[in-house]
């Protein structure tokens, strides 16, 4: 039996059968990749709340994928998900995190006919298929055991920054117009948003705000996943601005300060909603510093000159900065101005920032170590 013949008996009787006959297709559909003998693990609680089957297929050193295939059902057309310019549907972005490791290299998502295939350390999406034939004739090649082995994974092309900035920026610009439009806001209050999607995008990615940067990010992500799955309900807006306004208040980020205009076009529970289903299904990879800049480089001349802009030392703010110690390092401010500085500017100072939080972070864990 070939591959696509596999898959279309699979989803003729999965819905059916035992989770031991699941197991059987799975492992039937592996030998066929030459992957004879698989490493099963057990799912991450969100993973077995799906019924997924999960195993590990290990290549070389830096090719290891965790492969979880599910019922079908769970899974959004990988078309119809790239065409609104994101990278994960809410399942792959569920499974994206509860799989989040070190030691694996690719994670592939499939209901063996609809499959994702994922960095899973960048979440570019690399590889997709929206059908068993789709499936056969991408996946045959791409997961055969000896390729694998000898890193034909690590020679993927990657989707180019270009492209991940183009659909970053026009997504943005999308929900800008649609927030402008329906809300009746100024295009300049309703970029406010995507600007506050950044930052909480780069706090998820960097160690910073430790006192809080649990706490808010799983707030978000609450109103994210209820906005993905749970029943509607009133109030999501106003939940989103109090926690926009909690974030401002503790991180004291300008681009979360009231802004009355924004505040009432969040109160729409309906856009609110259908912003926070979309706001994290983008990759981390979309929000790297050299990717960010590539979306900003768009437009009129003014802000290409401010992408291009090198942003120059300033011993004043340098000196003020690394004055501050563990006790006082969260009062700590550098305002930067990107209409003179420009966007690389900002990123610059926050590199600084984090730089510092690591200096402390060594400082105090070496105190802690004498002590002990």
């Amino acid at each position: 039996m070939d591959i696509s013949s596999l898959c279309n008996t699979w989803w003729s009787r999965v819905t059916s059968s035992a989770r031991s006959e699941q197991q059987v297709f799975v492992r039937r559909l592996l030998a066929l990749l030459d992957w004879d003998m698989p490493m099963p693990f057990t799912p991450p609680p969100d993973a077995e709340a799906m019924g997924a089957i999960t195993y590990l297929l290990r290549g070389n050193g830096r090719s290891t994928v965790a492969a979880c295939f599910l019922p079908p059902g769970l899974l959004e057309s990988p078309s119809s998900v790239t065409a609104r310019g994101l990278d994960c549907c809410p399942t792959t972005r569920t499974l994206l995190d509860a799989l989040r490791s070190p030691a694996i290299h690719y994670l592939l998502i499939s209901d063996l006919g609809r499959a994702y295939f994922y960095d899973a350390h960048t979440e570019e999406l690399l590889v997709w298929s929206d059908d068993t034939a789709a499936f056969e004739s991408k996946f045959q090649p791409l997961l055969k055991k000896g390729r694998v082995i000898h890193g034909a994974l690590e020679e993927l092309r990657r989707p180019s920054r270009n492209t991940s900035a183009r659909q970053l920026r026009e997504w943005a610009l999308a929900w800008s117009d649609r927030l402008a439009s329906s809300c009746r806001i100024s295009g300049e209050h309703a970029g406010l948003l995507f600007d506050r999607l950044c930052v909480i995008y780069a706090v998820r990615g960097n160690n910073v705000f430790r006192r809080t940067r649990h706490r808010l990010l799983s707030r978000f992500e609450a109103l994210a996943r209820e906005a993905q799955h749970g029943a509607e309900r009133s109030g999501t807006g106003r939940d989103l601005v109090c926690l926009f306004h909690d974030m401002w208040l503790d991180w004291r980020i300008g681009v979360f300060s009231p802004c009355a205009p924004l505040d009432h076009a969040l109160e729409d529970d309906a856009i609110t909603r259908a912003w926070l289903r979309e706001s994290l299904l983008h990759g981390q990879h979309k929000f790297t510093t050299a990717t960010l800049l590539e979306s900003f480089n768009y437009g009129d001349p003014v802000e290409k000159m401010r992408v291009r802009m090198v942003p120059e030392e300033n011993p004043d703010r340098e000196a003020y900065l690394y004055g501050h110690g563990l006790e006082n390092v969260d009062a700590a401010r550098i305002l930067v101005d990107v209409a003179e500085e420009g966007y690389r500017a900002a990123l610059f100072w926050f590199d600084r920032v984090v730089a510092l939080y690591d200096q402390l972070t060594a400082e105090f864990d070496r105190k802690a170590s004498k002590a002990a």
